[in-house]
């Protein structure tokens, strides 16, 4: 398919450029997704493997985002679940954006106002409203994205999932044009039978833990993470499109987009489910239980690594949507972070004003 338009957004920096190395599907753009990354730095994206085409960093000091792009506007990126045999997604003339910042309210209370500063987009600030809206009206007059989409914008967790009515069917998602979330898009957390560690060294089903429960955990970020305790915040049960990971110390299931901490030559990186591959990932373990005195214990001195043996989809199965103070935990032995990734309760409605006053 013929690329029309230009494919650079003005002003992005190309210092996290995968193209080279995921060449993705040429199409003509008519939908942008947006996420957010839930930290507060640009991710590595696995090495570009789950990577959008663009990234939105926040420049507090000068009150303006800075652009990264990944992908060319009109070529395939990487962050959504594209399921084998199911409804397109990454491919299906969509442009990716991350937001670097939050959607949920709990890391959005915990971080406070801790360094580094972050964006809580539900409640974004004008002025980071109106840089993305530039990119927005950038897109409705160079690739004729429409300046309109969904109505309904849930806040999260209610928008995890699909119970809150608020995902496309397959036939609406195909028919779609204009600008949506994550929350919006068909196919996008572990088993409740998975196994997961708890502080007191005794395992307990994902699905029978209470909000209050404590678990061994670990730092999200750093070079030097460390083995923490963490309590449950929040264990809510749905249904959703799973994969089977099967490494050397045993199997899991969990959400295509579950991401797991895993071993590369250059350091510990996180990989969804759906990205793992059999022969370069290795997940990092903790093992059936944590180690004497293992708080405070830096992960690379406490763990190993289970070889990922087999990635594959298997349908829709039954979930427990964990969220954790630390928002990580130890499923099956195996390290692993929450799930989530969309702006939430984003003031759409004022982000579309902001947007159609530049064109």
């Amino acid at each position: 398919m013929t690329r029309q338009g230009p494919q650079k957004y003005p002003g992005a920096s190309r210092r996290y450029w995968y193209q080279d190395d995921y060449g993705g599907d040429a199409m003509e753009v008519n939908a942008i997704v947006l996420h957010t990354t839930e930290g507060r730095s640009v991710p590595s994206y696995d090495e570009g493997s789950s990577a959008p085409n663009l990234t939105a960093a926040p420049d507090f000091a000068n009150q303006k985002l800075v652009w990264y792009q990944h992908f060319d506007i009109d070529i395939s990126s990487r962050a959504l679940v594209n399921r084998p045999g199911g409804v397109e997604t990454n491919t299906l003339n969509v442009c990716q954006v991350e937001l670097v910042g939050t959607c949920d309210p709990e890391t959005h209370e915990d971080w406070g106002s801790s360094t580094p500063a972050h964006l809580y987009w539900p409640k974004a600030p004008q002025w980071a409203l109106r840089e993305l809206a530039r990119f927005l009206a950038w897109m409705s007059t160079e690739h004729d994205v429409p300046l309109s989409g969904p109505k309904v914008w849930l806040p999260y967790p209610r928008s995890y999932g699909s119970s809150g009515g608020q995902r496309m069917t397959a036939r609406q998602w195909n028919a779609f044009n204009g600008i949506c979330g994550h929350q919006h898009v068909p196919e996008n957390c572990v088993h409740p039978d998975t196994l997961v560690l708890c502080a007191d060294g005794g395992l307990t089903r994902a699905g029978d833990l209470r909000v209050g429960d404590e678990i061994a955990s670990f730092d999200e970020e750093g070079e030097r993470r460390l083995l923490r305790r963490g309590v449950v915040t929040r264990n809510s049960p749905a249904r959703k499109e799973c994969w089977r990971v099967a490494t050397s110390a045993g199997e899991v299931v969990a959400t295509a987009d579950h991401p797991w901490l895993v071993r590369l030559p250059h350091g510990d990186v996180w990989a969804a489910s759906r990205e793992l591959t059999p022969g370069k990932h290795r997940i990092v373990q903790v093992g059936a239980h944590v180690p004497p005195g293992w708080e405070g214990t830096a992960v690379c001195e406490a763990t190993g690594e289970a070889e990922v043996l087999a990635a594959e989809p298997v349908g829709e199965q039954p979930i427990a949507s964990l969220s954790t103070s630390t928002r990580t935990y130890v499923a099956a032995g195996l390290l692993c972070h929450n799930t989530h990734g969309d702006p939430g309760a984003l003031d759409f409605a004022k982000l579309l004003e902001y947007a159609r006053a530049q064109v």
